[in-house]
């Protein structure tokens, strides 16, 4: 809301509620003293201001500033006060830290500020992060958030010192931090764990370190400048300093953009975080110095905001853990993309190709839910018996791996990175290559799904009728194959949440093949691998060539095949143990599942009809769950805010409505070159 939208009235009245408490202010700055005035009468006025009702917050601004415009007194001791404040406080340490990621790292920070919570601080009284703390609370941030800048702008500067010794122990912080921030962004792009990921870099003459360079010549002009009370400010040094932060960025942008080749590790996305962090601090706090009056005016405001909001998380655990989310997503999307792509059909001859690799896992899952029945029939201890369930998928999935085929609903687990690839990071709100790649994932798990059922549930029953060709019975009993039919029922049974529970740990398993895939390339293992004498000795080169190439391909997948496997494998026994009502429900194993009941029951007593939809209704959870987690996943690598889903979301509406066919199947035309 402007200030010129507001009612007079209100203005007027909320002036009588914060005059006591800026005269409180006035009389404190008249006050002859050394070190921090009292804060309480500050305090008290942000709580009055933040007190009012979020329409009423910018005329709890507006009145303060009309207050101490209307009276040249007050406004001297309000000004008296905050230059008293601005000589005790120590500003450089909070200026270069405060909302800043640490050299630390993220999990010392992370045990930092869970002491924090139990034990006070030990930093002294005058330190700007203190002040802060104790006149503001977390919920300040918010609030300040729905006062535009020209009226923030305008309150600041009626509460900045009226005395030129405060402005200058004002800046001399302000230079401090500059100096600080300076040398810090020289070391972490120095870093080596940056260097190994962009070697070209060595060859040229670092900006890191040449900014820390000029950066220090120019802090030294200004406070010539300072001492001697004329403005001496460099203009070609500062667009130098500026230049050369440019390449900073640069350099940075370009490691970002070869993580899809390299991989990345979290403490390459953490360092990387950072030092955008220290740039962006860096050009703020020398945006504050600047002699163009408009432009520092502008930062200051910006900088108070980012203070003040830091200050509110600075004891906060979720912020953190949000950031660090952040790097673990970034890293495990950011090689992953051709893993994805290979589960996404986008042209006929990859349609056609995954329903034949979907045909051919619904027969190896037709014999896995087969040895899973007779496993089961062991009677092994519960331990035992889930490291028996695990070892029958995990052998199962690897070799439908290894084999090239497909098994449905593990497609949106994999296929995070390949989205992720998809989100343009700078322009969110163009979404059509997202919407394609949504679609064409669609139609490819639909296929898969449609190949490993179709597969399945007759290839199992076609195994069972031949088991009891040879022995006389078939593989499940009545009462298993009554409890087969009970695990499927959408109506009465709890097939549904256990299918979401399954979704869960398809995603799961796709983060670990993520991350293995990243860390392979990040580490350079394959690289390693080449240049190790004794696997050469060992294998021999075509032998070693061939353990390279699954490593740089398959490795990942088959981590995430392990992983998946002893999920699926454990979750029923371990959830029986503890007494917990938790199992998993897979569309393509209870398709399979389905197939042996039906030759143990007939048709009629496997109650088919209700049991297909049960199947359907698995699927449905499966791949809802699944994709939904594996997009989060990808939305938050590429730090897309939840605002930005509607978008999303009408544009995949629409291209339902106007493209259903293309969700189904391939209607596209293909190209001589291949490309649809």
């Amino acid at each position: 809301m402007s200030a010129r939208a507001l009612a007079p009235h209100l203005v007027a009245e909320i002036q009588k509620r914060i005059a006591p408490d800026l005269e409180a202010i006035a009389r404190e700055g008249r006050l002859a003293g050394e070190g921090v005035p009292r804060l309480a009468p500050l305090r008290q006025l942000v709580t009055r201001m933040r007190s009012a009702r979020p329409t009423l917050r910018a005329a709890a601004v507006e009145a303060v500033c009309q207050q101490l415009e209307g009276d040249a007194s007050m406004e001297s001791g309000v000004r008296a006060y905050a230059s008293r404040l601005a000589l005790a406080a120590r500003t450089s340490s909070a200026l270069a830290d405060l909302g800043l990621l640490p050299a630390h790292g993220l999990f010392t920070e992370l045990r930092q500020r869970v002491f924090t919570r139990l034990l006070p601080s030990n930093r002294p009284p005058h330190e700007l992060t203190e002040i802060l703390q104790f006149v503001f609370d977390p919920i300040d941030a918010t609030w300040l958030d729905t006062i535009d800048d020209a009226q923030l702008g305008r309150l600041l500067a009626l509460f900045s010192p009226d005395t030129a010794p405060a402005m200058h122990a004002i800046e001399h912080g302000a230079l401090r931090a500059i100096d600080l921030l300076a040398h810090r962004l020289a070391a972490a792009g120095e870093d080596p764990v940056l260097v190994d990921f962009d070697p070209a870099a060595l060859d040229y003459e670092s900006p890191f370190l040449a900014q820390a360079e000029h950066v220090l010549r120019l802090t030294a002009t200004l406070r010539t400048g300072l001492e001697r009370g004329s403005a001496t400010d460099d203009a070609g040094d500062d667009r130098h300093v500026r230049v050369l932060l440019t390449q900073c960025r640069e350099a940075t942008a370009r490691i970002r953009k070869r993580t899809p080749q390299t991989g990345a590790t979290i403490r390459l996305t953490y360092e990387l975080e950072r030092i955008e962090d220290l740039i962006a601090r860096l050009s703020l706090l020398l945006d504050t110095v600047t002699r163009d009056t408009a432009l520092a005016s502008a930062a200051r405001t910006a900088l108070f905001r980012r203070l003040v909001l830091a200050q509110g998380e600075i004891e906060q655990i979720g912020p953190l853990l949000r950031r660090g989310s952040y790097l673990v997503a970034t890293e495990i999307v950011s090689h992953a993309g051709r893993t994805g792509e290979h589960y996404i059909a986008r042209t006929r001859s990859e349609y056609g190709a995954m329903w034949l690799a979907a045909g051919g896992a619904g027969l190896v899952v037709a014999v896995l839910a087969s040895i899973k029945v007779g496993l089961a029939l062991l009677a092994a201890p519960p331990l035992v018996e889930a490291a028996y369930f695990s070892l029958n998928y995990v052998g199962g999935f690897v070799l439908v791996q290894l084999l090239g085929m497909t098994i449905a609903t593990k497609q949106p687990a994999m296929t995070a990175a390949a989205l992720a690839g998809s989100i343009d990071a700078t322009r969110p709100k163009e979404t059509r290559e997202l919407v394609e790649t949504i679609q064409c994932l669609v139609r490819s798990q639909l296929a898969a799904i449609g190949g490993n059922c179709l597969v399945a549930l007759p290839a199992a029953l076609g195994l069972s009728l031949a088991f009891a060709w040879c022995f006389g019975a078939p593989i499940a009993s009545v009462t298993k194959a009554h409890h087969l039919i009970e695990e499927i029922d959408p109506i009465h049974g709890m097939a549904i949440p256990y299918a979401a529970i399954t979704g869960v740990w398809l995603t799961l398993s796709g983060v670990v093949a993520g991350y293995a895939s990243s860390a392979v390339m990040a580490r350079h293992v394959p690289e390693r691998m080449r240049r190790s004498e004794t696997l050469r000795r060992r294998l021999g080169e075509a032998r070693l060539a061939r353990l390279v190439h699954f490593v740089e391909t398959g490795a990942s997948t088959v981590m995430g095949s392990i992983a998946l496997g002893v999920l699926l494998g454990s979750t029923g026994t371990l959830g029986h143990m503890l007494g917990l009502p938790i199992d998993i429900r897979h569309v393509s194993f209870s398709s399979a599942n389905l197939g042996l009941a039906i030759a143990t029951l007939g048709m009629h007593d496997a109650h088919v009809p209700r049991s297909l939809a049960g199947i359907a209704g698995i699927g449905a959870m499966n791949l809802a769950v699944s994709f939904s987690l594996s997009l989060g996943l990808a939305l938050h690598a590429k730090r897309a805010r939840l605002r930005e889903l509607p978008t999303l979301t009408r544009d995949l509406l629409r291209s339902l409505v106007r493209e259903l066919p293309a969700w189904v199947l391939p209607v596209r035309r293909e190209l001589p070159d291949g490309s649809a």
